[in-house]
């Protein structure tokens, strides 16, 4: 199987910090490109990065109203109102913090899933493509929603999530019964397209996932191991996600 080794890793020594680093590499961007066209993930791990965001944002550091936003995925069912969505997590974490007017979102009430990620990936093209690709990862190495076993070709669309996957989710919900079962996500080609990709990655449990993404071998049972082949992709992680890794300098 195919290893390659990544661009760049950082490897912070706590999640303030590598939320810090993640933020200035992303208002660097925006500085450069004010309409950049960007993709943000939900989850606990961006959170930080929100917030230095938005801080910048505050104290006049940082204008994003003319950038372009799409959430990585959305599950199947639930609309922007419902508060286990992502679209509302987002809104919670991120849109009320900052100037920015929208975020795009796959049209996860549409009962065609596979119709629905095809306008979504339409959407992308005519904003002119990702030129950001923001990501977190699971503790089993997927990225967006994408689980393991999805090809890489894959495209934005329906995923199954795994039992694993629901369970780490569960805490959005007032019961894991709630957890829907199938999402819409930008597939890994779509990702994987982007002009420039940035992983985030905080903590030992995701230390296992960490290495076998970023040092270990590119194959699909790890979907994040594709970003491998990227040519402009860095991943910033802290020291409990890196403790897994060796030959890393740390702030590299």
């Amino acid at each position: 199987m195919e290893r390659v080794i990544p661009t760049k890793i950082v490897i912070a020594s706590g999640y303030k910090e590598m939320s810090s680093l993640a933020a200035s590499f992303v208002a660097g961007l925006v500085q450069e490109k004010p309409d950049l066209v960007m993709a943000i993930p939900s989850g606990r791990t961006p959170v930080g990065m929100y917030r230095q965001l938005g801080g910048m944002y505050r104290k006049g550091g940082l204008d994003l109203s003319r950038a372009t936003f799409f959430l990585l995925d959305e599950y199947h069912g639930l609309g922007p109102r419902d508060k286990g969505s992502f679209y509302h997590f987002i809104r919670q974490n991120f849109m009320r913090l900052v100037n920015v007017p929208a975020v795009h979102v796959p049209d996860s009430r549409f009962p065609d899933a596979v119709e629905a990620g095809r306008r979504y990936e339409e959407e992308i093209a005519s904003a002119g493509g990702l030129d950001l690709a923001v990501l977190g990862i699971g503790v089993n190495g997927h990225i967006g929603f994408n689980e393991p076993g999805r090809p890489f070709d894959s495209r934005t669309g329906p995923v199954n999530l795994t039992p694993e996957t629901i369970s780490a989710n569960a805490r959005y919900f007032k019961t894991p019964a709630q957890v829907p079962r199938e999402a819409i996500s930008m597939g890994l080609a779509t990702i994987r397209q982007a002009r420039s990709v940035l992983l985030l990655a905080s903590g030992a449990p995701k230390a296992e996932a960490v290495a076998a993404a970023l040092a270990g071998p590119v194959t699909t049972t790890v979907p994040a191991s594709t970003l491998q082949r990227h040519p402009a992709f860095t991943a910033i992680v802290d020291s409990g996600a890196a403790s897994l890794l060796s030959g890393f300098p740390q702030k590299g």
